[in-house]
């Protein structure tokens, strides 16, 4: 059956599609969207750089991980230094692919490719106009603080933080 269009903006498509579910027929609805990236940059012994910057949809200004869409055709690699050198003037000597997840499988597309960032070297923070991110460095401890008390609440921030965790956990034991 057809998919029907029903807006376009950016990068998304709200989407109408009409399926058998239990053999009756229904409208189901999604969001497709650009893939994304979000990068754990670990800095020093055991620093983290997250970004601060103002987020429309919740009209506020929030912490987070850097992380950006994959443009067409872009490797996810590539985006995520792509993405470093914007957000946070920093290019990974070493980056690696952790996993992927999904931002909200009942409704969208997109799947987030996290990544670990080390052997950081210094360059030039490359913002688009309409941007405005600042950053810091943040040692592990004051990361997790942040995380229990709710200072980063970006979904795609919390899975890698959350994740980078139990994969390290897993190699101590």
């Amino acid at each position: 059956m057809p998919k029907r269009i029903l807006f376009r903006w950016g990068t998304h498509t709200v989407e109408e599609e009409d399926v058998r579910v239990k053999g009756k027929k229904t409208t189901v609805r999604r969001v497709t969207s650009n893939d994304s990236v979000c990068i754990l940059p670990l800095i020093g012994k055991n620093g983290v750089i997250i970004v601060r910057q103002y987020r429309k949809g919740v009209n506020r200004y929030v912490y987070e991980l850097p992380a950006g869409q994959i443009e067409k055709g872009e490797k996810p690699a590539h985006a995520a230094r792509r993405e470093l050198e914007e957000e946070i003037g920093y290019r990974a000597g070493k980056l690696k692919f952790l996993f992927t997840s999904y931002i909200n499988p009942s409704l969208d597309t997109e799947t987030t490719y996290h990544f670990l960032a080390t052997d950081l070297v210094k360059t030039k923070q490359g913002l688009e106009e309409s941007k405005e991110i600042t950053f810091k460095t943040v040692k592990m401890p004051q990361l997790i603080k942040m995380v229990k008390g709710q200072k980063i609440k970006d979904n795609d921030s919390l899975v890698g933080i959350l994740r980078y965790f139990v994969i390290t956990m897993d190699k101590v034991r």
